[in-house]
Order: structure tokens, then C-alpha cells, then sequence
């Protein structure tokens, strides 16, 4: 027989039960052999067929059945089924597993079908009710999409594929589906619990995110096959008994619905009703006759659905008005009561199978929203463990295209607000929604809005802004397969759910980015200091050695010639200005390692102004200094030696960029209750724009580059002046050049009088 041919399954006196689960280890077996144990109890034959390498548990299981039945009850066998042997075994009922299995012919022993479900037809046939297992990627309509989702094709020496024809598993009698966690499948296949089903272990069956898709796929068929018209029925408590092992999450069986038994069923209750009554009559009133009725009616509904429950009410009524009511064996009614009665069983019985179909209805919405809840936990969960902005994007792709199938894109904003793919995912990520610039506008128009856009007619791509608690932080690109499954407000709420979580995680990601960016910044400057503080502070002495001799070299006797003269102010010039460096470097070490203390005293400012002009009277000799101070400054309250440091700087650095003979103004006075101080001096100024930069570390503005220097000197003086609660700025001057002023709070005379009482108390 070719097992090309797809008939529909005929009809038979066997019935057809498939457990159907999304891959192998959900159980499938193990529950087929659960039910067999409540039909030997019944003392049914029954032959068992399966293959070989089966789980411990199921080993387990079969040796227990095995022990329960009695002689001649039960036949268990593995390897090939052999059609011809089990039909003359003729067992009542047959487990088999791998519906889809293709079977081996040689030249020893000759099959009558190519596959396994034609021997399934066969039996039932014969009258055999059969127990069997079906993964999803067993159905023939699935098999594409499968092979989509796991990256699993066809070889090209694969003749036959195993697959099933849909027909067979829409027909069948009953399907039960069987699921379990997917980190639970993974855990129990890595510690080998499962066998692999033809696969080895780098083969993308039990990888995360492609069970979860074969999970949804295999649910949503389910769904499919019952058409709005199923019954979910209870799981046996033997069967639910295994979920001790943790194999079994749920189980599932569904009762078959789109076929004429559940109508011939009721048509047959309805009538052995009729049968069972009919000897009583005469002791029965005809009220309580309707009540036996009305109460088979509603006992149908709840068990075969809305069709045959309506059926059943139509029949019952038609019935008791031809039996029981007079005049008998006629439709014609006499009593107007019982043409209420009658109307009353058909209302009621259409109630009922309105409620079952309600309650059916808002069970498979319940299973959807379930799942959904799922995929939106597994989301998370997988988002929760990304570290970097490639594997969110990664994950965001694969799960969007699980649960919707639809492809996604994740557009990131660059330094200017312009959405690209990011350069970081690598050439393999590509544009791969194949946008166009139109498209490209479009994403950043719903960037720039933070408004989802929905596509025109016609159209099938979503931009979806990933609006984050900070900002937004891009926009997520959607083009779905189906743009009206895109329209339903529940998947818009799933969409907008995963959005959400992608923005989220992309925030964190970013802040953990510039957690690490500060970590790593703050560490380089601990070490550069520590590097600063060691040269510097090993430096120090040598420098003021040299500075020593270098004087004391220019006042030996006799006396130096001119040109040896000259040559010993140099080297003694030379040597402070090293120092001075040197003791800027460990001043900075020491002020960003917090190991100065301010040495705070209430003193006048003209002392500090003058002792720092007489520090800088070597490197200032070619210059003219003024001081101008203003009437009536009272004490300010700073530590003399670092403040010093802040006028030696800054006079420093204006004889270092004006010519020889500039004047250079130091000015004091009084403004409210601060004390302002300024340096100024009528040379090339400030380069324009960077009057804030310039007071940053190592760095000297663009006209600096022939004067020697490291660049620290005004970062030092910010520090200070900060330290003692100032400010400092600079700006152009007002007679050309440059000028920096800072300013100090000024002393009051509570402060004076505490300062007297505190001297009068040391004195004492």
C-alpha cells in the first residue's frame, strides 16, 4: 500500500486514543501505559507494542503490568510490529507508540503497509482499540514549520519523511496532550534521563528557546483540532499519580468532536432512556417521566457538548410526546400542560449546552492566557540574565518569533538620536526586515513620538518605541505573517508586554554599562595618583637639592664669569620650575585621595598675596605687578600654605603666556558678604570657548602648546578654592587678556569674637 495516499481514518468498531506532546520526555508512553493498567483490571486482552531504549521509568512500569496481568492477558513485545502477528493475537486493545514510525521491510519478513499508521488503520479495522503516541513534528502540516523552528532539514539521502497525515490525528478518537517545564526537559536530558529520539546531543531539539516554540505549536494545533466544540475531561488519578516524578506538568485529554459518535451516542442515549421508562409508565406520573428525561438531557450536555446535548433535547421531547403523552403513539397533544413540559426540556436543554460551550470557551481562553503568562515569565527570566545589548536583541528576535510568529528588529539610537542597527550586532544581523528608508523614517518618527505606529492598509510592519522609565531606549520592529492576528487586543497587549521588558532590560544593560565605565574610569585614576604621589614625592627631595646647589653655585668665590653666572640662575630656574611641577602633581595626588586636611585659621588676605608675589618674584622679574586691595576686608578663614598655592599658580601662568613687561594685576575687595579676588593681565587672553575647560586636569588650552607645563595648575587652584567652600572662574579681561577671580566667605563678628574668646582661653 502506498503510504503516500492520505485517506481519511474509516470508520470502525476500534477506537482511536493519541497522546500527543510537543517533543519526546513529556511523558506520552508512560501515560499510555498508565491507562493500560485500569483496562487489565477490566480483563481486557491487551498486546503491547513499543520500542526499544525506553526511559527506567517506563522499563519500571512495564515489568509492573506484566505482574498484574493473568496468563494469556497481555503480550508485550518490542522491535518492528508485525501487522500479521497481532492480528491473530486479536487483542482487544494495542499500545503502540511512534504513530509516525516508518516501517523496515526485508527480505525475511514482508510488511503489508509502508507506515505504521496504515497498520493502526488496520487494527481498528479489525476492532482493536488503539493506544498510541504523536509528537508535533509527527503531523505532515507541521512538519515545515518544525523543521523552520529547530533548523533541522531534510537530508539529501532522506527518501520518506516520518510523518502522519492530519487527517489521522483530527479523526481520532481522543487526544490527550501531555506537557512539562522546559527548564524541567532540558535538566532531565542533560543528565540523560531521556533518550534522544534519533538525536544527538548537538542537535537543537532541547535547546530553550525552540522547546518553548514546539510547546506553543503543539497547544495551538490541540486548539485547533477542537474547533470550539471540545470537552476537557479529567485526567486519570493513576495517571496523575506520576507527578511525583515531576515528569507531568498538566495533562489534557480532550474528547474527540468534529465526528458523527458524540450524535449517535445521544441518539442512543435518548432512546434506551425512552426504553428503560417505558415499563414503568403506569407507575411514574408523566411530570417525573419528563424530569427522568430532562435529567438524561442535561447529562449529555455536560459530557458530549452543545450539538449532541441539543439533539438529545429534541429527541426526548419528540419522545415523551409520542409515548407517554395521550393520545399515545401520535404527536397530537391534548393537555396544553405538556406542550409547556415539552418546551421547558428543549429550553433547558439548550441552556445547558450553551453553559458547557461557555464554560468550554472561557476554559481555552484561560489555556491561552496561561500560555501567554508563560511565554512572558520565560521572557523575562531569559532578559534577566543578558549582560549585553547583542544577546537582548538575540533573545527579543527568537521569543518574538516563537509567539507570534513574526520576524523582529531592534533599532538603537546612535550619539545623535538616529535609529541603525547597531554596529556591535556584527554584518550577520543585517537589515532583516529588509527596510527601506521610508521604513527607517517611520521607526524614528515612532522614536522620536514614543508612539506605537501601526501599519497601513496593507502593510505588516509594527514599530514599537521601547519606552524605558528613563527615556526611550529605540524601537523594536515587528513584521508579522498574519497583520490581522496583529489586530487582536489581547496580542497587542502581549506585544506591548514584551516591548516593555525589552526596554527595561536595555536600560539596565546601559546602566550597568556605565556602572562598569565609571568603576573601570575610577580605578585608572586611583592608580594614576598613587603613580603621581610615588614620582613626585620620590622626586621632591633631589629637585630641592639641585635648587640648593644651583644657588649655591651662583655665589661661590671668586666669582663666576657672566656667562657661568648666567648659566647657574638657569639651572637654578630650571630646577624650581621641575619642583614646582612636581610639588603640583603631589598636591593633586593628595587633594583626589582625600588626605588633606585643611589647615583652616582666620587671617588677612594681604598676608597671603604678599608672601605668594615674593614666591614668584624669580619667574615674575620681567614683568610688572600691581596690587590693589580693597578699604575695610576683614579676616578670611583659609589655610595660608594651599592658598598660597592657588596665587602662585595663577601668577605663574599669567607670566607664562604674556610678554616680557605685561602688567599683571592682583586685586582684593569686598562684595557682600564674600571676598573677591583677581588676577588679571592685559596679555592674548583665554582661547575662546574653553574658559571651563581649561580648569580640567592635563589639560592647556590650544595656544600653550610651545610653554612648558603638565597642565594641573588651575585644576589644582579649583581644588582648593572648592575645599574651602568657593568658587573660581575665568573670563576675558576688561582691558584685554585674561582674568581669574575666586571667592572666599568673608568672616563676621560673631565669628571674630569666638576667635578672641578661643585666644583669651588658650592664652589662660
Amino acid at each position: 500500500m502506498n503510504a503516500n495516499t492520505h485517506p481519511a481514518m474509516p470508520e470502525s468498531q476500534g477506537s482511536l486514543r493519541i497522546y500527543f506532546g510537543a517533543v519526546n520526555g513529556v511523558g506520552k508512553t508512560y501515560a499510555m501505559l498508565n491507562a493500560a493498567r485500569q483496562q487489565l483490571a477490566l480483563g481486557r486482552k491487551i498486546l503491547i507494542h513499543l520500542s526499544v531504549n525506553q526511559p527506567t521509568d517506563v522499563v519500571a512500569l512495564q515489568a509492573e503490568l506484566q505482574s498484574l496481568a493473568g496468563p494469556g492477558c497481555m503480550l508485550l513485545r518490542h522491535g518492528e510490529f508485525d501487522l500479521a502477528a497481532a492480528l491473530d493475537f486479536q487483542p482487544e486493545l494495542l499500545l503502540l507508540d511512534e504513530l509516525a514510525h516508518l516501517n523496515v521491510t526485508d527480505d525475511s519478513h514482508v510488511m503489508r503497509n509502508d507506515t505504521r499508521w496504515q497498520d493502526v488503520r488496520d487494527m481498528l479495522a479489525a476492532g482493536t482499540d488503539v493506544y498510541t503516541t504523536v509528537n508535533v513534528q509527527d503531523l505532515e502540516g507541521l512538519h515545515g514549520a518544525v523543521s523552520a523552528i529547530t533548523k533541522v532539514a531534510r537530508t539529501p539521502n532522506q527518501t520518506r519523511i516520518q510523518t502522519i497525515p492530519d487527517s489521522v490525528f483530527d479523526n481520532a478518537d481522543e487526544v490527550i496532550l501531555l506537557d512539562v517545564p522546559v527548564d524541567e526537559l532540558i535538566a532531565r536530558f542533560e543528565h540523560g534521563q531521556l533518550r534522544r529520539a534519533g538525536v544527538d546531543a548537538s542537535e537543537p531539539w532541547y535547546r530553550k528557546g525552540h522547546l518553548m516554540a514546539l510547546r506553543n505549536l503543539a497547544i495551538r494545533r490541540n486548539a485547533d483540532r477542537i474547533k470550539g466544540e471540545g470537552q476537557v475531561s479529567k485526567p486519570d488519578p493513576a495517571t496523575r499519580k506520576r507527578q511525583s516524578t515531576g515528569r507531568v506538568e498538566y495533562f489534557m485529554p480532550v474528547a474527540r468532536t468534529l465526528t458523527r459518535q458524540p450524535y449517535l451516542r445521544a441518539t442512543a442515549i435518548s432512546l434506551l432512556t425512552v426504553l428503560v421508562v417505558w415499563p414503568w409508565q403506569s407507575y411514574i406520573e408523566p411530570a417525573n417521566i419528563a424530569l427522568i428525561l430532562l435529567f438524561f438531557v442535561m447529562a449529555v450536555a455536560m459530557r458530549m457538548g452543545r450539538g449532541p446535548a441539543l439533539l438529545a433535547s429534541v429527541l426526548t421531547t419528540l419522545c415523551f410526546d409520542f409515548f407517554f403523552v395521550e393520545p399515545r403513539f401520535s404527536f397530537w397533544i391534548n393537555d396544553w400542560q405538556y406542550a409547556l413540559t415539552m418546551v421547558l426540556i428543549l429550553l433547558l436543554g439548550g441552556m445547558a449546552a450553551k453553559l458547557i460551550a461557555d464554560v468550554s470557551a472561557q476554559s481555552r481562553v484561560a489555556e491561552y492566557r496561561a500560555l501567554r503568562a508563560s511565554a512572558i515569565n520565560e521572557f523575562a527570566r531569559a532578559l534577566s540574565a543578558a549582560l549585553q545589548t547583542e544577546q537582548i536583541s538575540d533573545i527579543c528576535r527568537n521569543f518574538i518569533e516563537d509567539a507570534f510568529q513574526a520576524r523582529a528588529s531592534l533599532l538603537l539610537p546612535n550619539a545623535d538620536g538616529r535609529l541603525q542597527y547597531p554596529a556591535e550586532f556584527g554584518p550577520e544581523y543585517g537589515n532583516a526586515l529588509n527596510m527601506s528608508a521610508l521604513d527607517m523614517q517611520t521607526a524614528q518618527t515612532a522614536f522620536e513620538r514614543a508612539e506605537l505606529i501601526c501599519p497601513e492598509a496593507g502593510g505588516s510592519i509594527w514599530y514599537l518605541p521601547l519606552v524605558a522609565p528613563m527615556r526611550t531606549r529605540g524601537v523594536l520592529v515587528v513584521q508579522a505573517g498574519d497583520s490581522k492576528w496583529m489586530h487582536v487586543i489581547e496580542q497587542r497587549k502581549h506585544l506591548d508586554t514584551f516591548a516593555t521588558l525589552v526596554a527595561i532590560a536595555l536600560e539596565r544593560v546601559h546602566y550597568v554599562e556605565v556602572a562598569q565605565d565609571a568603576l573601570v574610569t575610577m580605578e585608572s585614576e586611583r592608580l594614576r595618583n598613587s603613580l603621581l604621589s610615588a614620582l613626585s614625592h620620590d622626586l621632591r627631595t633631589p629637585l630641592t637639592s639641585l635648587v640648593g646647589l644651583s644657588e649655591t653655585l651662583s655665589l661661590t668665590k671668586p666669582d663666576l664669569s657672566s656667562q657661568q653666572h648666567e648659566l647657574a640662575l638657569a639651572l637654578r630656574d630650571e630646577a624650581l620650575r621641575m619642583s614646582r611641577l612636581v610639588n603640583n602633581l603631589l598636591d593633586m595626588a593628595r587633594i583626589e585621595s582625600g588626605q588633606v586636611r585643611l589647615n583652616l585659621q582666620w587671617q588677612a588676605i594681604q598676608e597671603v598675596i604678599g608672601s605668594a608675589v615674593r614666591a614668584c618674584k624669580f619667574s615674575l622679574s620681567r614683568h610688572q605687578v600691581r596690587v590693589s586691595m580693597g578699604n575695610a576686608i576683614p579676616l578670611v578663614r583659609y589655610d595660608a600654605l594651599l592658598l598660597e598655592r592657588v596665587l602662585c599658580n595663577l601668577l605663574e601662568n599669567a607670566g607664562k603666556y604674556t610678554a616680557p613687561g605685561s602688567m599683571i594685576t592682583i586685586a582684593a575687595e569686598r562684595r557682600d558678604d564674600m571676598l573677591l579676588v583677581s588676577v588679571s593681565d592685559n596679555g592674548p587672553g583665554l582661547p575662546a570657548g574653553k574658559e571651563e575647560a581649561i580648569f580640567e586636569k592635563f589639560t592647556r588650552g590650544e595656544r600653550e602648546s610651545a610653554q612648558p607645563g603638565m597642565g594641573l595648575g588651575l585644576s589644582i587652584c579649583r581644588a582648593v578654592i572648592e575645599a574651602h567652600g568657593g568658587k573660581i572662574a575665568a573670563r576675558p579681561a576688561s582691558q584685554g587678556g585674561a582674568c581669574f577671580e575666586f571667592q572666599l566667605a568673608l568672616g563676621n563678628q560673631q565669628d571674630i569674637s569666638a576667635l578672641d574668646e578661643l585666644d583669651e582661653m588658650e592664652m589662660e
